[in-house]
């Protein structure tokens, strides 16, 4: 039944791009089931809804300088004064990071991290991407649901997600003080 509901949804949703987000507001639901991939290709197809809609969406930007000697900024995304969306973008003498969180109902249900390590220092010119590392966090009543990795020219590095992911909701929590 829930699978029957989820494509005709993504049918309705996908043909109507004027207003997508608010038929995906008061129609479109995170499927609640047992089966953990239905559960997680779920969450990314909402926030697919959230990111092909950006520019219909109200935003901020804020100055962040925490985490980086060159500084970088938020972008806060509201639908109806709610927070749909943030982006947190830094930039550093040796590699940028990205981190993007996607909200539900007032609730975290993705955060994605991109790691990108340059292969020699900013200011040296023509610098290339040599290592990216991806991960994403899913949530699932605002607890963990799984963590997934992705890696491009890795040097098989071992990080401690719950440190990382506890340093990121600080991140954001300061920036939700802002708005």
């Amino acid at each position: 039944m829930y699978t029957l509901i989820f494509l005709f949804l993504s049918l309705v949703i996908h043909n109507n791009t004027d207003s997508l987000i608010h038929i995906e507001k008061r129609n479109y639901s995170i499927t609640d089931t047992s089966d953990f991939q239905v559960k997680i290709d779920s969450i990314k197809n909402y926030c697919d809804v959230i990111d092909n809609d950006l520019d219909k969406l109200i935003t901020k930007k804020i100055e962040v300088n925490e985490l980086s000697s060159q500084g970088g900024e938020a972008i806060v995304y509201f639908d109806n004064n709610i927070v749909v969306k943030i982006v947190i973008v830094f930039y550093g003498d040796i590699g940028s990071r990205k981190i993007a969180a996607y909200y539900r109902n007032q609730k975290v249900i993705r955060i994605s991290d991109l790691l990108n390590k340059y292969d020699s220092i900013v200011y040296e010119g023509n610098v290339k991407i040599a290592q990216q590392e991806l991960t994403d966090y899913f949530f699932n009543n605002s607890k963990l649901l799984t963590t997934l990795k992705h890696y491009k020219n890795d040097e098989n590095k071992v990080n401690d997600d719950e440190l990382e992911l506890k340093k990121i909701m600080d991140l954001i929590d300061k920036i939700m003080m802002k708005i």
